[in-house]
C-alpha cells in the first residue's frame, strides 16, 4: 500500500481517547508456512502492556490474541471480505482474549477496500495487442479495542453464581425472597413455593398471606423479626420455626432476613433465605427418641463391633454389672462377666453361633464387678450392613430371682415321695406332648399352620432391622390325588413324610418348614439373596424329582411344583404368602415340576 489505509490523525485521537488501535492486512498468502497469517502493519504503544512479541515488524493477529479467539477473528474478517461491495464499508464488534489469556479487550472493527494495480507495465496478448494490468482489490481492518476484562470477569462471575445459587435451591431446599418496604411488593424464589406447596401460576405472595403461613405458636416470632427489621434495621439470622402448607402439613424452616438502607440509613427492602429442614429435623427427633429409648431401658443392652469390642453400653446394663462404659469400651465382655461357675458349653455355644454371625439366646451364670454372681438371660442377634457383619446388638436381663425360685423349686420337689416324683414327672411329659402335638403335624412332623404367623412375623422384624432378605418357597407334590388313588392313603402318607425328611435334610437348622395341609408345604429363609434362594429351591426340586419311594411292593416316583417369592421384608407376612402362592400356581399351570420365581 503506497499511503496508510486509514486517517492517521483519526488513529492518533483515538489513542488519545485510550483505544488500543491496529490495523490488519488481508490474508498474507506469500506466507510459506500458513497460507491463512493475516500481518499487523500497525500496532499502538498500548499493546505492550499485553505482553507483544519483540519482533514488532513481522506481527501477526496470533501475536495479539489467544489461538482460539485469534481463529474467531480471522473468520469473521473472512466474512466481512466476502459480503462487501468494493464501493462499501462494513463494520463489525466481537469480544477477544488477549495472547496472555488475562485481558479481554471489545474489539470494534472497519473494513476498508483498497485497489491496488497488480503491475507498473502492461501484457501482449498473441495479438501483439498491449493491455492495461487489471487492478485488483486489497483489504485492511482497522481494529478500535477496548479494555474490559473487568467487566468481563464480572459477567463470568454472576454467570456462574448464579447457577450456584440455582442448583443450591433445588438440591438444598433454598429459597429466596425480597420485599419492597415501599410497595410491599413481595418476590418468592420458586423454591419457597414449593417449600409451600403452592402453586406459582394461581398463588401471588404477599405479606399477610405470607405470614399466616406460620404457625400459630411460632407467626409472632417471625412478625417481631419483621418490625424489627422495617423499623430499626436489624435483620436475623439462622430462626427455627415451623409453617403450615397449603395442604395442612407442618413443616420446619430454617429463616435468615436482611436490611438493605437507602442513602438516608432508611430500610427501603428486605431479603432473606428460607430452607427447608423438616427431614433433618425429624431425622433428629426420631434419632434423639430412640437413644433416649435405648438408655432408659429396664433392660442392660450392648453394642460391639464385628471383633465383639464393645462400643456402647446403656446405664441399665452399668447398674446390673456394676461396670461403667468407661471401663468396659474397646474389650470383651465374656472374660469380664464370666466366671468359675459359668456353664463351659453355654460359653461354647455362645462363641460358635457368634463366630457363625447367627443370632443367639440363652442364659448364662454372670459375675458383678463385686464378685456377686447373677444368672443373665442373654439375647444377642447380629447386624448386617452391605451383607457383612458390622456390630452385635446384646440384650441382658438379670433373671437372677425367677432362676433361684425355680432351683428352690427344684430342691422342694427331690424331697417329695417318688409317687409325686414321677407323677409330676409324666405330667410334665404329657404337657410337652401336648405343647408338641399343638404345634408339630403328627404326620410329618413339621411345623403346622399355628405358628407360622408369629414366626413369619419375627422373622420378616429380624430382616428389615438388617436390610437382607428373606424367601417363602411354596411347595406342592404333583398329582397326589392320584398317588392316593391308585396305591391307596396310607401310600400318600408315606410320601408325604418322606418329602418332609428330604426338605429338612436340605435346609439349614435356622430354616422353617411348615405343612400348610393336604400336600402343600411352606418353606421359610432369612438372609438369603434371590439367586441364593433360588438355587436351594432347584436343588430341592431336583433331589426330589430324582427319590423313589417304596411302599409295600411299589416305587412310588414324586415330583414337585414350586412357587419361590424373593423380598426385603417391605411386604406385608400375609402378602408375601399370597404371592408365593400365586407362583406356585403359576408353576403347576407350566406343567408341574418347575419353579416359578419373579
Amino acid at each position: 500500500m503506497s499511503q496508510p489505509p486509514f486517517n492517521p490523525d483519526k488513529i492518533n485521537f483515538l489513542e488519545q481517547c485510550g483505544f488500543l488501535i491496529a490495523v490488519v492486512g488481508g490474508i498474507d498468502e506469500s506466507n510459506s508456512g500458513d497460507s491463512e497469517v493475516r500481518k499487523i502493519s500497525y500496532n499502538s504503544a498500548g499493546w505492550q502492556a499485553f505482553r507483544l512479541a519483540d519482533n514488532k515488524e513481522n506481527l501477526a493477529v496470533t501475536d495479539l490474541f489467544s489461538a482460539n479467539d485469534a481463529n474467531k477473528l480471522n473468520r469473521l474478517l473472512e466474512s466481512m471480505e466476502s459480503r462487501v461491495d468494493k464501493q462499501d464499508q462494513k463494520s463489525s464488534s466481537i469480544t477477544l482474549q488477549t495472547n496472555d489469556c488475562e485481558h479481554w479487550l471489545e474489539c470494534r472493527i472497519a473494513l476498508k477496500i483498497i485497489e491496488v494495480e497488480q503491475s507498473t507495465t502492461g501484457h501482449t496478448e498473441e495479438n501483439n495487442t498491449t493491455k492495461e494490468s487489471p487492478k485488483l482489490s486489497n483489504s485492511a481492518f482497522l481494529l478500535i479495542c477496548s479494555d474490559v476484562t473487568e467487566s468481563h470477569k464480572k459477567a463470568e462471575e454472576h454467570a456462574l453464581l448464579s447457577e450456584l445459587a440455582t442448583t443450591a435451591g433445588s438440591v438444598l431446599k433454598i429459597g429466596y425472597w425480597q420485599l419492597d418496604i415501599a410497595t410491599q411488593a413481595l418476590y418468592w424464589s420458586d423454591e419457597i413455593y414449593d417449600i409451600h406447596q403452592v402453586d406459582k401460576a394461581t398463588y401471588k405472595p404477599e405479606v399477610e398471606s405470607g405470614l399466616a403461613f406460620y404457625h400459630p405458636d411460632d407467626v409472632d416470632i417471625i412478625i417481631q423479626h419483621v418490625r424489627a427489621a422495617i423499623h430499626e434495621g436489624i435483620g436475623w439470622t439462622c430462626e427455627q420455626l415451623r409453617i403450615l402448607t397449603h395442604k395442612g402439613e407442618e413443616r420446619f424452616i430454617l429463616t435468615s432476613g436482611n436490611v438493605v438502607l437507602d442513602n438516608a440509613q432508611k430500610p427501603v427492602r428486605l431479603f432473606g433465605i428460607l430452607q427447608d429442614i423438616t427431614e433433618k429435623e425429624k431425622t433428629y427427633l426420631e434419632r434423639d427418641f430412640l437413644a433416649t429409648a435405648l438408655r432408659e431401658a429396664t433392660v442392660g443392652m450392648v453394642v460391639a463391633d464385628a471383633d465383639k469390642r464393645v462400643i456402647w453400653a446403656n446405664s441399665s446394663f452399668e447398674r446390673m454389672t456394676g461396670y461403667s462404659l468407661e471401663e468396659i469400651k474397646g474389650g470383651k465382655l465374656g472374660p469380664v462377666l464370666q466366671g468359675d461357675k459359668t456353664d463351659r458349653n453355654t460359653v461354647q455355644l455362645l462363641s460358635e453361633k457368634l463366630g457363625q454371625g447367627q443370632a443367639v439366646r440363652t442364659r448364662i451364670l454372670n459375675y458383678h464387678k463385686s464378685g456377686a454372681p447373677y444368672w443373665n438371660e442373654l439375647s444377642i442377634t447380629p447386624i448386617y450392613k452391605d451383607g457383612k457383619l458390622a456390630y452385635f446388638f446384646a440384650v441382658q436381663n438379670d433373671v437372677t430371682a425367677e432362676v433361684e425360685a425355680k432351683q428352690e423349686l427344684e430342691k422342694l420337689n427331690l424331697s417329695l415321695e417318688q409317687q409325686v416324683e414321677k407323677r409330676t414327672l409324666d405330667l410334665a411329659k404329657a404337657n410337652f406332648k401336648l405343647q408338641q402335638q399343638a404345634n408339630i403335624d403328627h404326620l410329618t412332623q413339621c411345623l403346622n399352620r399355628r405358628t407360622l404367623g408369629d414366626t413369619l412375623s419375627a422373622l420378616t422384624k429380624e430382616v428389615s432391622k438388617q436390610g437382607s432378605q428373606m424367601a417363602l418357597l411354596m411347595i406342592d407334590i404333583d398329582y397326589f390325588k392320584s398317588i392316593n388313588d391308585t396305591y391307596g392313603h396310607q401310600a400318600g402318607d408315606v410320601v408325604l413324610q418322606s418329602i418332609a425328611i428330604k426338605l429338612k435334610k436340605l435346609l439349614r437348622s435356622e430354616d422353617y418348614v411348615f405343612r400348610m395341609g393336604g400336600e402343600e408345604f411352606l418353606v421359610i429363609m432369612s438372609h438369603l439373596e434371590k439367586d441364593q434362594s433360588y438355587k436351594v429351591a432347584e436343588r430341592i426340586r431336583s433331589e426330589v424329582s430324582e427319590m423313589t419311594i417304596n411302599f409295600e411292593q411299589h416305587s412310588i416316583a414324586v415330583t414337585i411344583s414350586i412357587g419361590l417369592f424373593s423380598y426385603n421384608a417391605e411386604i406385608a407376612p400375609e402378602k408375601a404368602i399370597k404371592q408365593a402362592d400365586n407362583y406356585l400356581y403359576q408353576a403347576k399351570a407350566m406343567g408341574r415340576n418347575k419353579i416359578v420365581t419373579s
